[in-house]
């Protein structure tokens, strides 16, 4: 059985993965209605291709936990806090709050006791 904890990262992790992906397709200038009033709606080829990094990043903390690896550990914390960072300085708008909230969930539990012994095994 997996641990709920690793559960949780995997989820949070999941999570992140939809909005980088999101984020990547806005700034592809792709129209996704809730983003283009942001001004997201339009080509900016950096900031697509920095979600697309993040998207590939939080798959592979997502497989990572959801296997419950040993390593994603690391990768989960070392993931949350490039995105807490990115999204927190500055902050843009609301969708920077939402990703800084999942990113400080992720760090609580990867931090935590079950955390830090869900991916020991």
């Amino acid at each position: 059985t997996r641990p709920p904890a690793a559960l949780a990262v995997g989820v949070l992790a999941v999570l992140g993965l939809v909005g980088s992906l999101v984020m990547t397709l806005a700034h592809l200038g792709l129209g996704i209605a809730v983003l283009d009033a942001l001004g997201a709606g339009r080509l900016v080829v950096p900031a697509a291709i920095s979600f697309a990094t993040g998207t590939l990043l939080y798959a592979l903390v997502a497989y990572g936990a959801l296997r419950t690896r040993r390593w994603a550990w690391v990768a989960g914390l070392v993931v949350n806090v490039l995105a807490f960072g990115t999204a927190a300085f500055p902050i843009r708008s609301w969708i920077s709050v939402v990703a800084i909230a999942v990113s400080v969930a992720a760090i609580a539990v990867l931090l935590s006791p079950p955390g830090r012994t869900a991916f020991r095994s």
